[in-house]
């Protein structure tokens, strides 16, 4: 469970990872459907939609809540907060477990990033991760030059473990952390191309590659919406940092990924994402979205 929770949060939430609530509704009918035909008059409103919130500089700013589950088994909850303007973005993604998988083991995982934009280009700053298991606590902070990484400071300390793969300087060159990833598909899926080159990703330990795919249009039917959505194939490749003969992450797991417009206002946001795992499918369903003023825009059953 772990392991799914943590890719979670690498694409976050990221989407990509990392979360749990029953998902998707069971029919007998296909999950995904060729979405309805757009009429020409449907894209002018919605691109003079993106013009004027970009015009006012607010290119995103919600409160995104998310349910996951396995094998049909609420495990954990998250939310996701974005608040991307023209020349800046900040970004929060909070996971605990939920229901019987709390009973088994209390975890807690956050992530804050923010950073400089420029365009479709997304500078980290700074990012913060804080994870908490019974009574173990980890935080890592990295520091961001307009190269990649200049700094990592964990406490504890990170170990420095003979058998893990070689992690280079150059390897962290350019790399994002796993926050700002996430953030780049959202922008990259409201301009139409959620699914672009290989993202750099290095979270203080581990250097990796978010690799995506398209899978084309369809339409979902989650916990907060139903509708037309448009998806990628993720999959994460190893770089360097990891541990050698050992099955730290699910590297030969593929993992969908949807996005969708499910407020009408012209900016996507990440509607669901599930993978097939050895014990059930593992589903995540967006289960709300809120202003910065507490007000629920989209509420699910």
């Amino acid at each position: 469970m772990q392991r799914f929770i943590w890719i979670l949060a690498l694409i976050g939430g990221a989407l990509s990872a990392m979360i749990l609530g029953p998902a998707v509704a069971q029919t007998n009918q296909p999950r995904i459907a060729p979405p309805p035909v757009q009429t020409p008059v449907q894209a002018p409103r919605r691109n003079q939609r993106r013009d004027q919130r970009q015009a006012n500089g607010l290119i995103g700013e919600y409160w995104l809540t998310y349910a996951v589950s396995i094998a049909g088994l609420p495990v954990a909850e998250a939310f996701i907060v974005m608040d991307l303007k023209r020349d800046e973005y900040n970004g929060l993604l909070d996971i605990k477990t939920s229901g019987l998988a709390s009973l088994l083991t209390n975890w807690n995982f956050r992530s804050e990033t923010a950073g400089r934009r420029d365009g479709a280009i997304f500078l980290p700053n700074e990012h913060i991760t804080r994870s908490e298991r019974r009574d173990r606590v980890r935080q890592v902070e990295i520091f961001y030059s307009d190269q990649g990484p200049s700094q990592v400071v964990a406490n504890p300390p990170l170990s420095l473990d003979a058998d893990r793969s070689p992690l280079t300087d150059d390897m962290r060159v350019g790399t994002l952390d796993l926050l700002t990833a996430i953030l780049v598909m959202v922008q990259g899926a409201d301009t139409g191309a959620p699914c672009g080159a290989p993202l750099p990703v290095h979270d203080g330990r581990h250097r990796f590659d978010i690799v995506s795919a398209p899978i084309g249009n369809g339409r979902i039917s989650g916990n907060a919406y139903r509708g037309p959505a448009q998806g990628c194939e993720i999959r994460v490749d190893a770089i360097g940092g990891f541990k050698q003969n050992n099955d730290d992450f699910s590297f030969d797991k593929v993992y969908e990924i949807w996005f969708a417009d499910p407020l009408n206002n012209g900016m996507q946001i990440i509607a669901s994402m599930e993978s097939d795992l050895s014990f059930g499918r593992a589903r995540v369903s967006l289960t709300g979205v809120k202003d910065f003023q507490g007000r629920s825009l989209l509420q699910g059953r």
